[in-house]
C-alpha cells in the first residue's frame, strides 16, 4: 500500500512538513479510483501493485514542480486509471 513515506521517498523529500498534503494526495487518488468505478475493496488492498502504481503516479503528477515531468506523470496516472477501470476484477459489483 502506498503511504506517505513511500511518496516522500519517491519525491526525494527528506522532511515531513508536507506529510498532511501527501496524505491528502493519496486519499484523493483513492477517491478518484472509486469514483470512476473501481471497487473500494480493490482500492484499499494492501498488496496490489497495480493500484499502488496508479496512486503513486497521481501523487507524482500533483506534486511535480516541473511542468514537463508533470505531463508525463499525468499520462501515467490516466493510463493506470483507465487500465484498472477496464479490468473486470477491479470493477464495483
Amino acid at each position: 500500500m502506498v503511504d506517505v513515506t513511500a511518496v516522500r521517498n519517491r519525491l526525494r523529500i527528506t522532511h515531513t512538513s508536507i506529510d498532511d498534503q501527501l496524505t491528502n494526495d493519496i486519499n484523493a487518488a483513492k477517491a478518484e479510483l472509486t469514483r470512476i468505478g473501481i471497487s473500494s475493496t480493490s482500492v484499499e488492498a494492501t498488496n496490489d501493485p497495480l493500484i499502488d502504481k496508479a496512486i503513486m503516479a497521481y501523487c507524482m503528477w500533483v506534486e511535480s514542480s516541473n511542468d514537463k515531468m508533470a505531463e508525463g506523470y499525468e499520462k501515467q496516472w490516466e493510463q493506470w486509471r483507465d487500465e484498472l477501470r477496464k479490468t473486470s476484477e477491479y470493477k464495483k459489483d
